[in-house]
């Protein structure tokens, strides 16, 4: 996720993003739907149909090795942390990515009256993303930052029940 994109954005370019990244990807949402029914999944915006989801976004995300960025010093690229890192999703997985992202903003949304997207709070990680926001405590969940964290966690070979986690967490955070 490209977070320096979004800071130079301003309110009004932010709002525009929104609207397009809305428009654009639910409809390409709606065209992965009979992959998931032929997969046996659910899609039906409920909370506990997201895992299955991004199980099978991940199922098939394909990613192509980078380089080691010889600017880094080499007690940070000498670590197991960082030789995982060294990937990016092809551009067909990143379109997935979205779709995913949008998916989980919207099963909140769908299933919390209170919830509704956003753009991001100014001087925050998310600021100028897309957000869902009417969590207590002001939280915003930033579902593209979100769903790119745990793919990739688990693509770096973590186990999916952080999945589980972060769901149980953004749900503690519903009034």
């Amino acid at each position: 996720m490209d977070i320096g994109f979004f800071e130079k954005l301003s309110n009004e370019e932010a709002k525009l993003y929104l609207g397009n990244f809305l428009n654009e990807v639910s409809k390409g949402f709606s065209q992965i739907i009979p992959n998931l029914i032929n997969g046996g999944i659910k899609a039906d915006y409920s909370i506990e149909s997201i895992k299955p989801i991004l199980i099978w976004v991940i199922g098939n995300i394909k990613i192509a090795p980078e380089k080691n960025d010889e600017s880094i010093p080499k007690w940070i690229t000498e670590t197991e942390i960082y030789k995982k890192g060294l990937y990016s999703f092809d551009n067909f997985s990143k379109i997935l990515v979205l779709r995913a992202a949008y998916y989980f903003g919207e099963c909140f949304i769908k299933n919390h009256e209170k919830l509704y997207w956003d753009v991001g709070k100014s001087n925050t990680i998310e600021q100028n993303m897309p957000v869902i926001t009417g969590f207590k405590k002001r939280k915003e969940l930033a579902p593209v930052m979100v769903c790119e964290n745990l793919i990739r966690g688990i693509v770096e070979g973590k186990d999916p029940c952080i999945i589980d986690v972060s769901l149980k967490t953004w749900v503690s955070f519903i009034d």
